[in-house]
Parts: structure tokens; sequence; C-alpha cells
């Protein structure tokens, strides 16, 4: 995940394509540490999604212009405006709905699970089955 400053952010976001997750955090904050294994698993399980970290301290001003009053919280962003705010984390399944359904349903197919592509493709013998299978 990369840590994005007042100085990248814009410039980061603007170039980046496609769903982005952006996890406002603190470095004194325990929530905050214990979410980040589950935040670079979603990473490496969601391609389609790009993650970044904002840390509130070094960067004030972010904090400031997204109205965070509270850490851990996530950001979700398409086409450069927030989508969906999440203040705290209930729990990581939640999280991950977040991000399934606002990903193209392409995104959302694990590796080697033919039966979620048969499911996408709505009939056992698609001829793109053989293509993915």
């Amino acid at each position: 995940m990369n840590n994005l400053t007042s100085e990248t952010f814009d410039k980061a976001i603007l170039l980046t394509s496609g769903l982005i997750l952006v996890d406002f955090y603190a470095t004194w904050c325990g929530p905050c540490k214990a979410i980040t294994p589950i935040l670079e698993r979603l990473e490496e399980t969601y391609a389609g999604a790009t993650f970044f970290k904002v840390d509130i301290d070094a960067n004030f001003e972010l904090a400031e212009r997204f109205k965070i009053s509270s850490v851990p919280t996530f950001k979700l962003i398409k086409g450069g405006r927030v989508i969906f705010t999440q203040v705290g984390i209930d729990s990581p399944s939640a999280l991950e709905s977040l991000i399934r359904i606002n990903l193209p349903s392409w995104h959302n197919i694990p590796p080697g699970d033919e039966t979620c592509f048969m499911w996408w493709l709505g009939t056992a013998d698609a001829p793109l089955l053989a293509i993915f299978g």
C-alpha cells in the first residue's frame, strides 16, 4: 500500500483509474495497526482496486479536508469522487463487501474459480469458459 501525502494525494487520485480505497490512519492507533494485514490481503485479492494510506498526523491538511475525526477512516473513491465513507471497522468482511460491490464483476472472480465463471456467464458450457477455465 502506497502512503500518500498532502503533496502527492491529488495527483495519485487523478492518475488512478477504477476503485480507490484510502485508509486514513495514525501511527499511535491500535485498530489501525490491526487492520493493516487485512488491507494488505484485500489489496492482493482485488487487483481492480487501488489502496492508499494517509497518516493524519503527518498530513493534517488532508485530514481536515476530508473531515477525519476518528481513525481508522476509509474512503472509497471512484471517478475522483468519494462514494462511501466508513469510520472504524466493525468487520473486515463488511469492508471487503464494499470493495466487491463497487468493482466491475470481472474483478470479483477469484483466480481458478470456474464455478464463479459459470455463474457469471450464466451457463456451464459458455464458450468463454474454455478461455478462463
